[in-house]
């Protein structure tokens, strides 16, 4: 019998699946025992992959022809689906996770751990000719920070995420007053992207901010 997966030397190996969801895209053998393990990401770790596919997607449009006036945060909800997808979690896009109550942009949940992922999402954007109302903006992004965070401690969700996409005219005003309010949030801020020229926005930023800090 040949070696599974094409790793050699590891004949009659068993698969071990560890009963949490992850990215199952990884695999490595233990040495001792010549078992392949495979490594999960965990819940950031996904997000993040996901928002590595919505950048990618963000730098591409933006080179071509486009007519929505800003990047859509539905592009993050559709790199979120795949990620999450992919490694193995049931995906609800604009989920309502509690009856009549909690409500989220997306909505994952492991099918064996039962792990339950609520995530909000906004964009912000700053730059000269814009209508920036940094005010109203950060109003929004603590809304939805404050309506995740009314899920922790429930059964709804044992993890929750708040994710911004900031798109900005590089270097200007506009860009520096409301980075100083996108900081506060206290997130993890990934590194700024170059796009091209999108109605005067020429690089954009993700910030993560882990709701529950689990």
């Amino acid at each position: 019998m040949s070696a599974p997966l094409g790793i050699k030397g590891l004949k009659h190996a068993p698969l071990i699946m560890p009963d949490i969801c992850g990215d199952a895209n990884t695999l490595t053998a233990d040495p001792a025992t010549h078992v392949i393990r495979e490594i999960y990401m965990s819940v950031q770790g996904l997000i993040e992959k996901g928002l590595r596919y919505a950048q990618a997607d963000y730098v591409s449009i933006a080179e071509r022809e486009r007519f929505d006036v800003k990047p859509k945060e539905d592009q993050i909800k559709c790199a979120l689906y795949r990620s999450f997808c992919e490694a193995g979690y049931l995906v609800h896009v604009e989920a309502s996770y509690q009856r009549n109550r909690g409500r989220c942009d997306l909505y994952a949940v492991c099918g064996t751990s039962k792990t339950r992922v609520a995530i909000e999402i906004k964009t912000a954007w700053a730059g000269n000719g814009w209508t920036n109302k940094p005010g109203e903006q950060q109003s929004a992004w603590e809304a939805d920070i404050q309506k995740i965070k009314g899920a922790e401690g429930t059964q709804w969700a044992d993890s929750g995420y708040f994710i911004l996409c900031f798109a900005y005219e590089r270097g200007s005003a506009h860009e520096h007053r409301l980075r100083e309010r996108m900081l506060g949030l206290g997130g993890q801020c990934m590194p700024a992207f170059a796009l091209a020229d999108w109605n005067g926005l020429n690089e954009a930023q993700f910030c993560l901010v882990n709701v529950f800090g689990d």
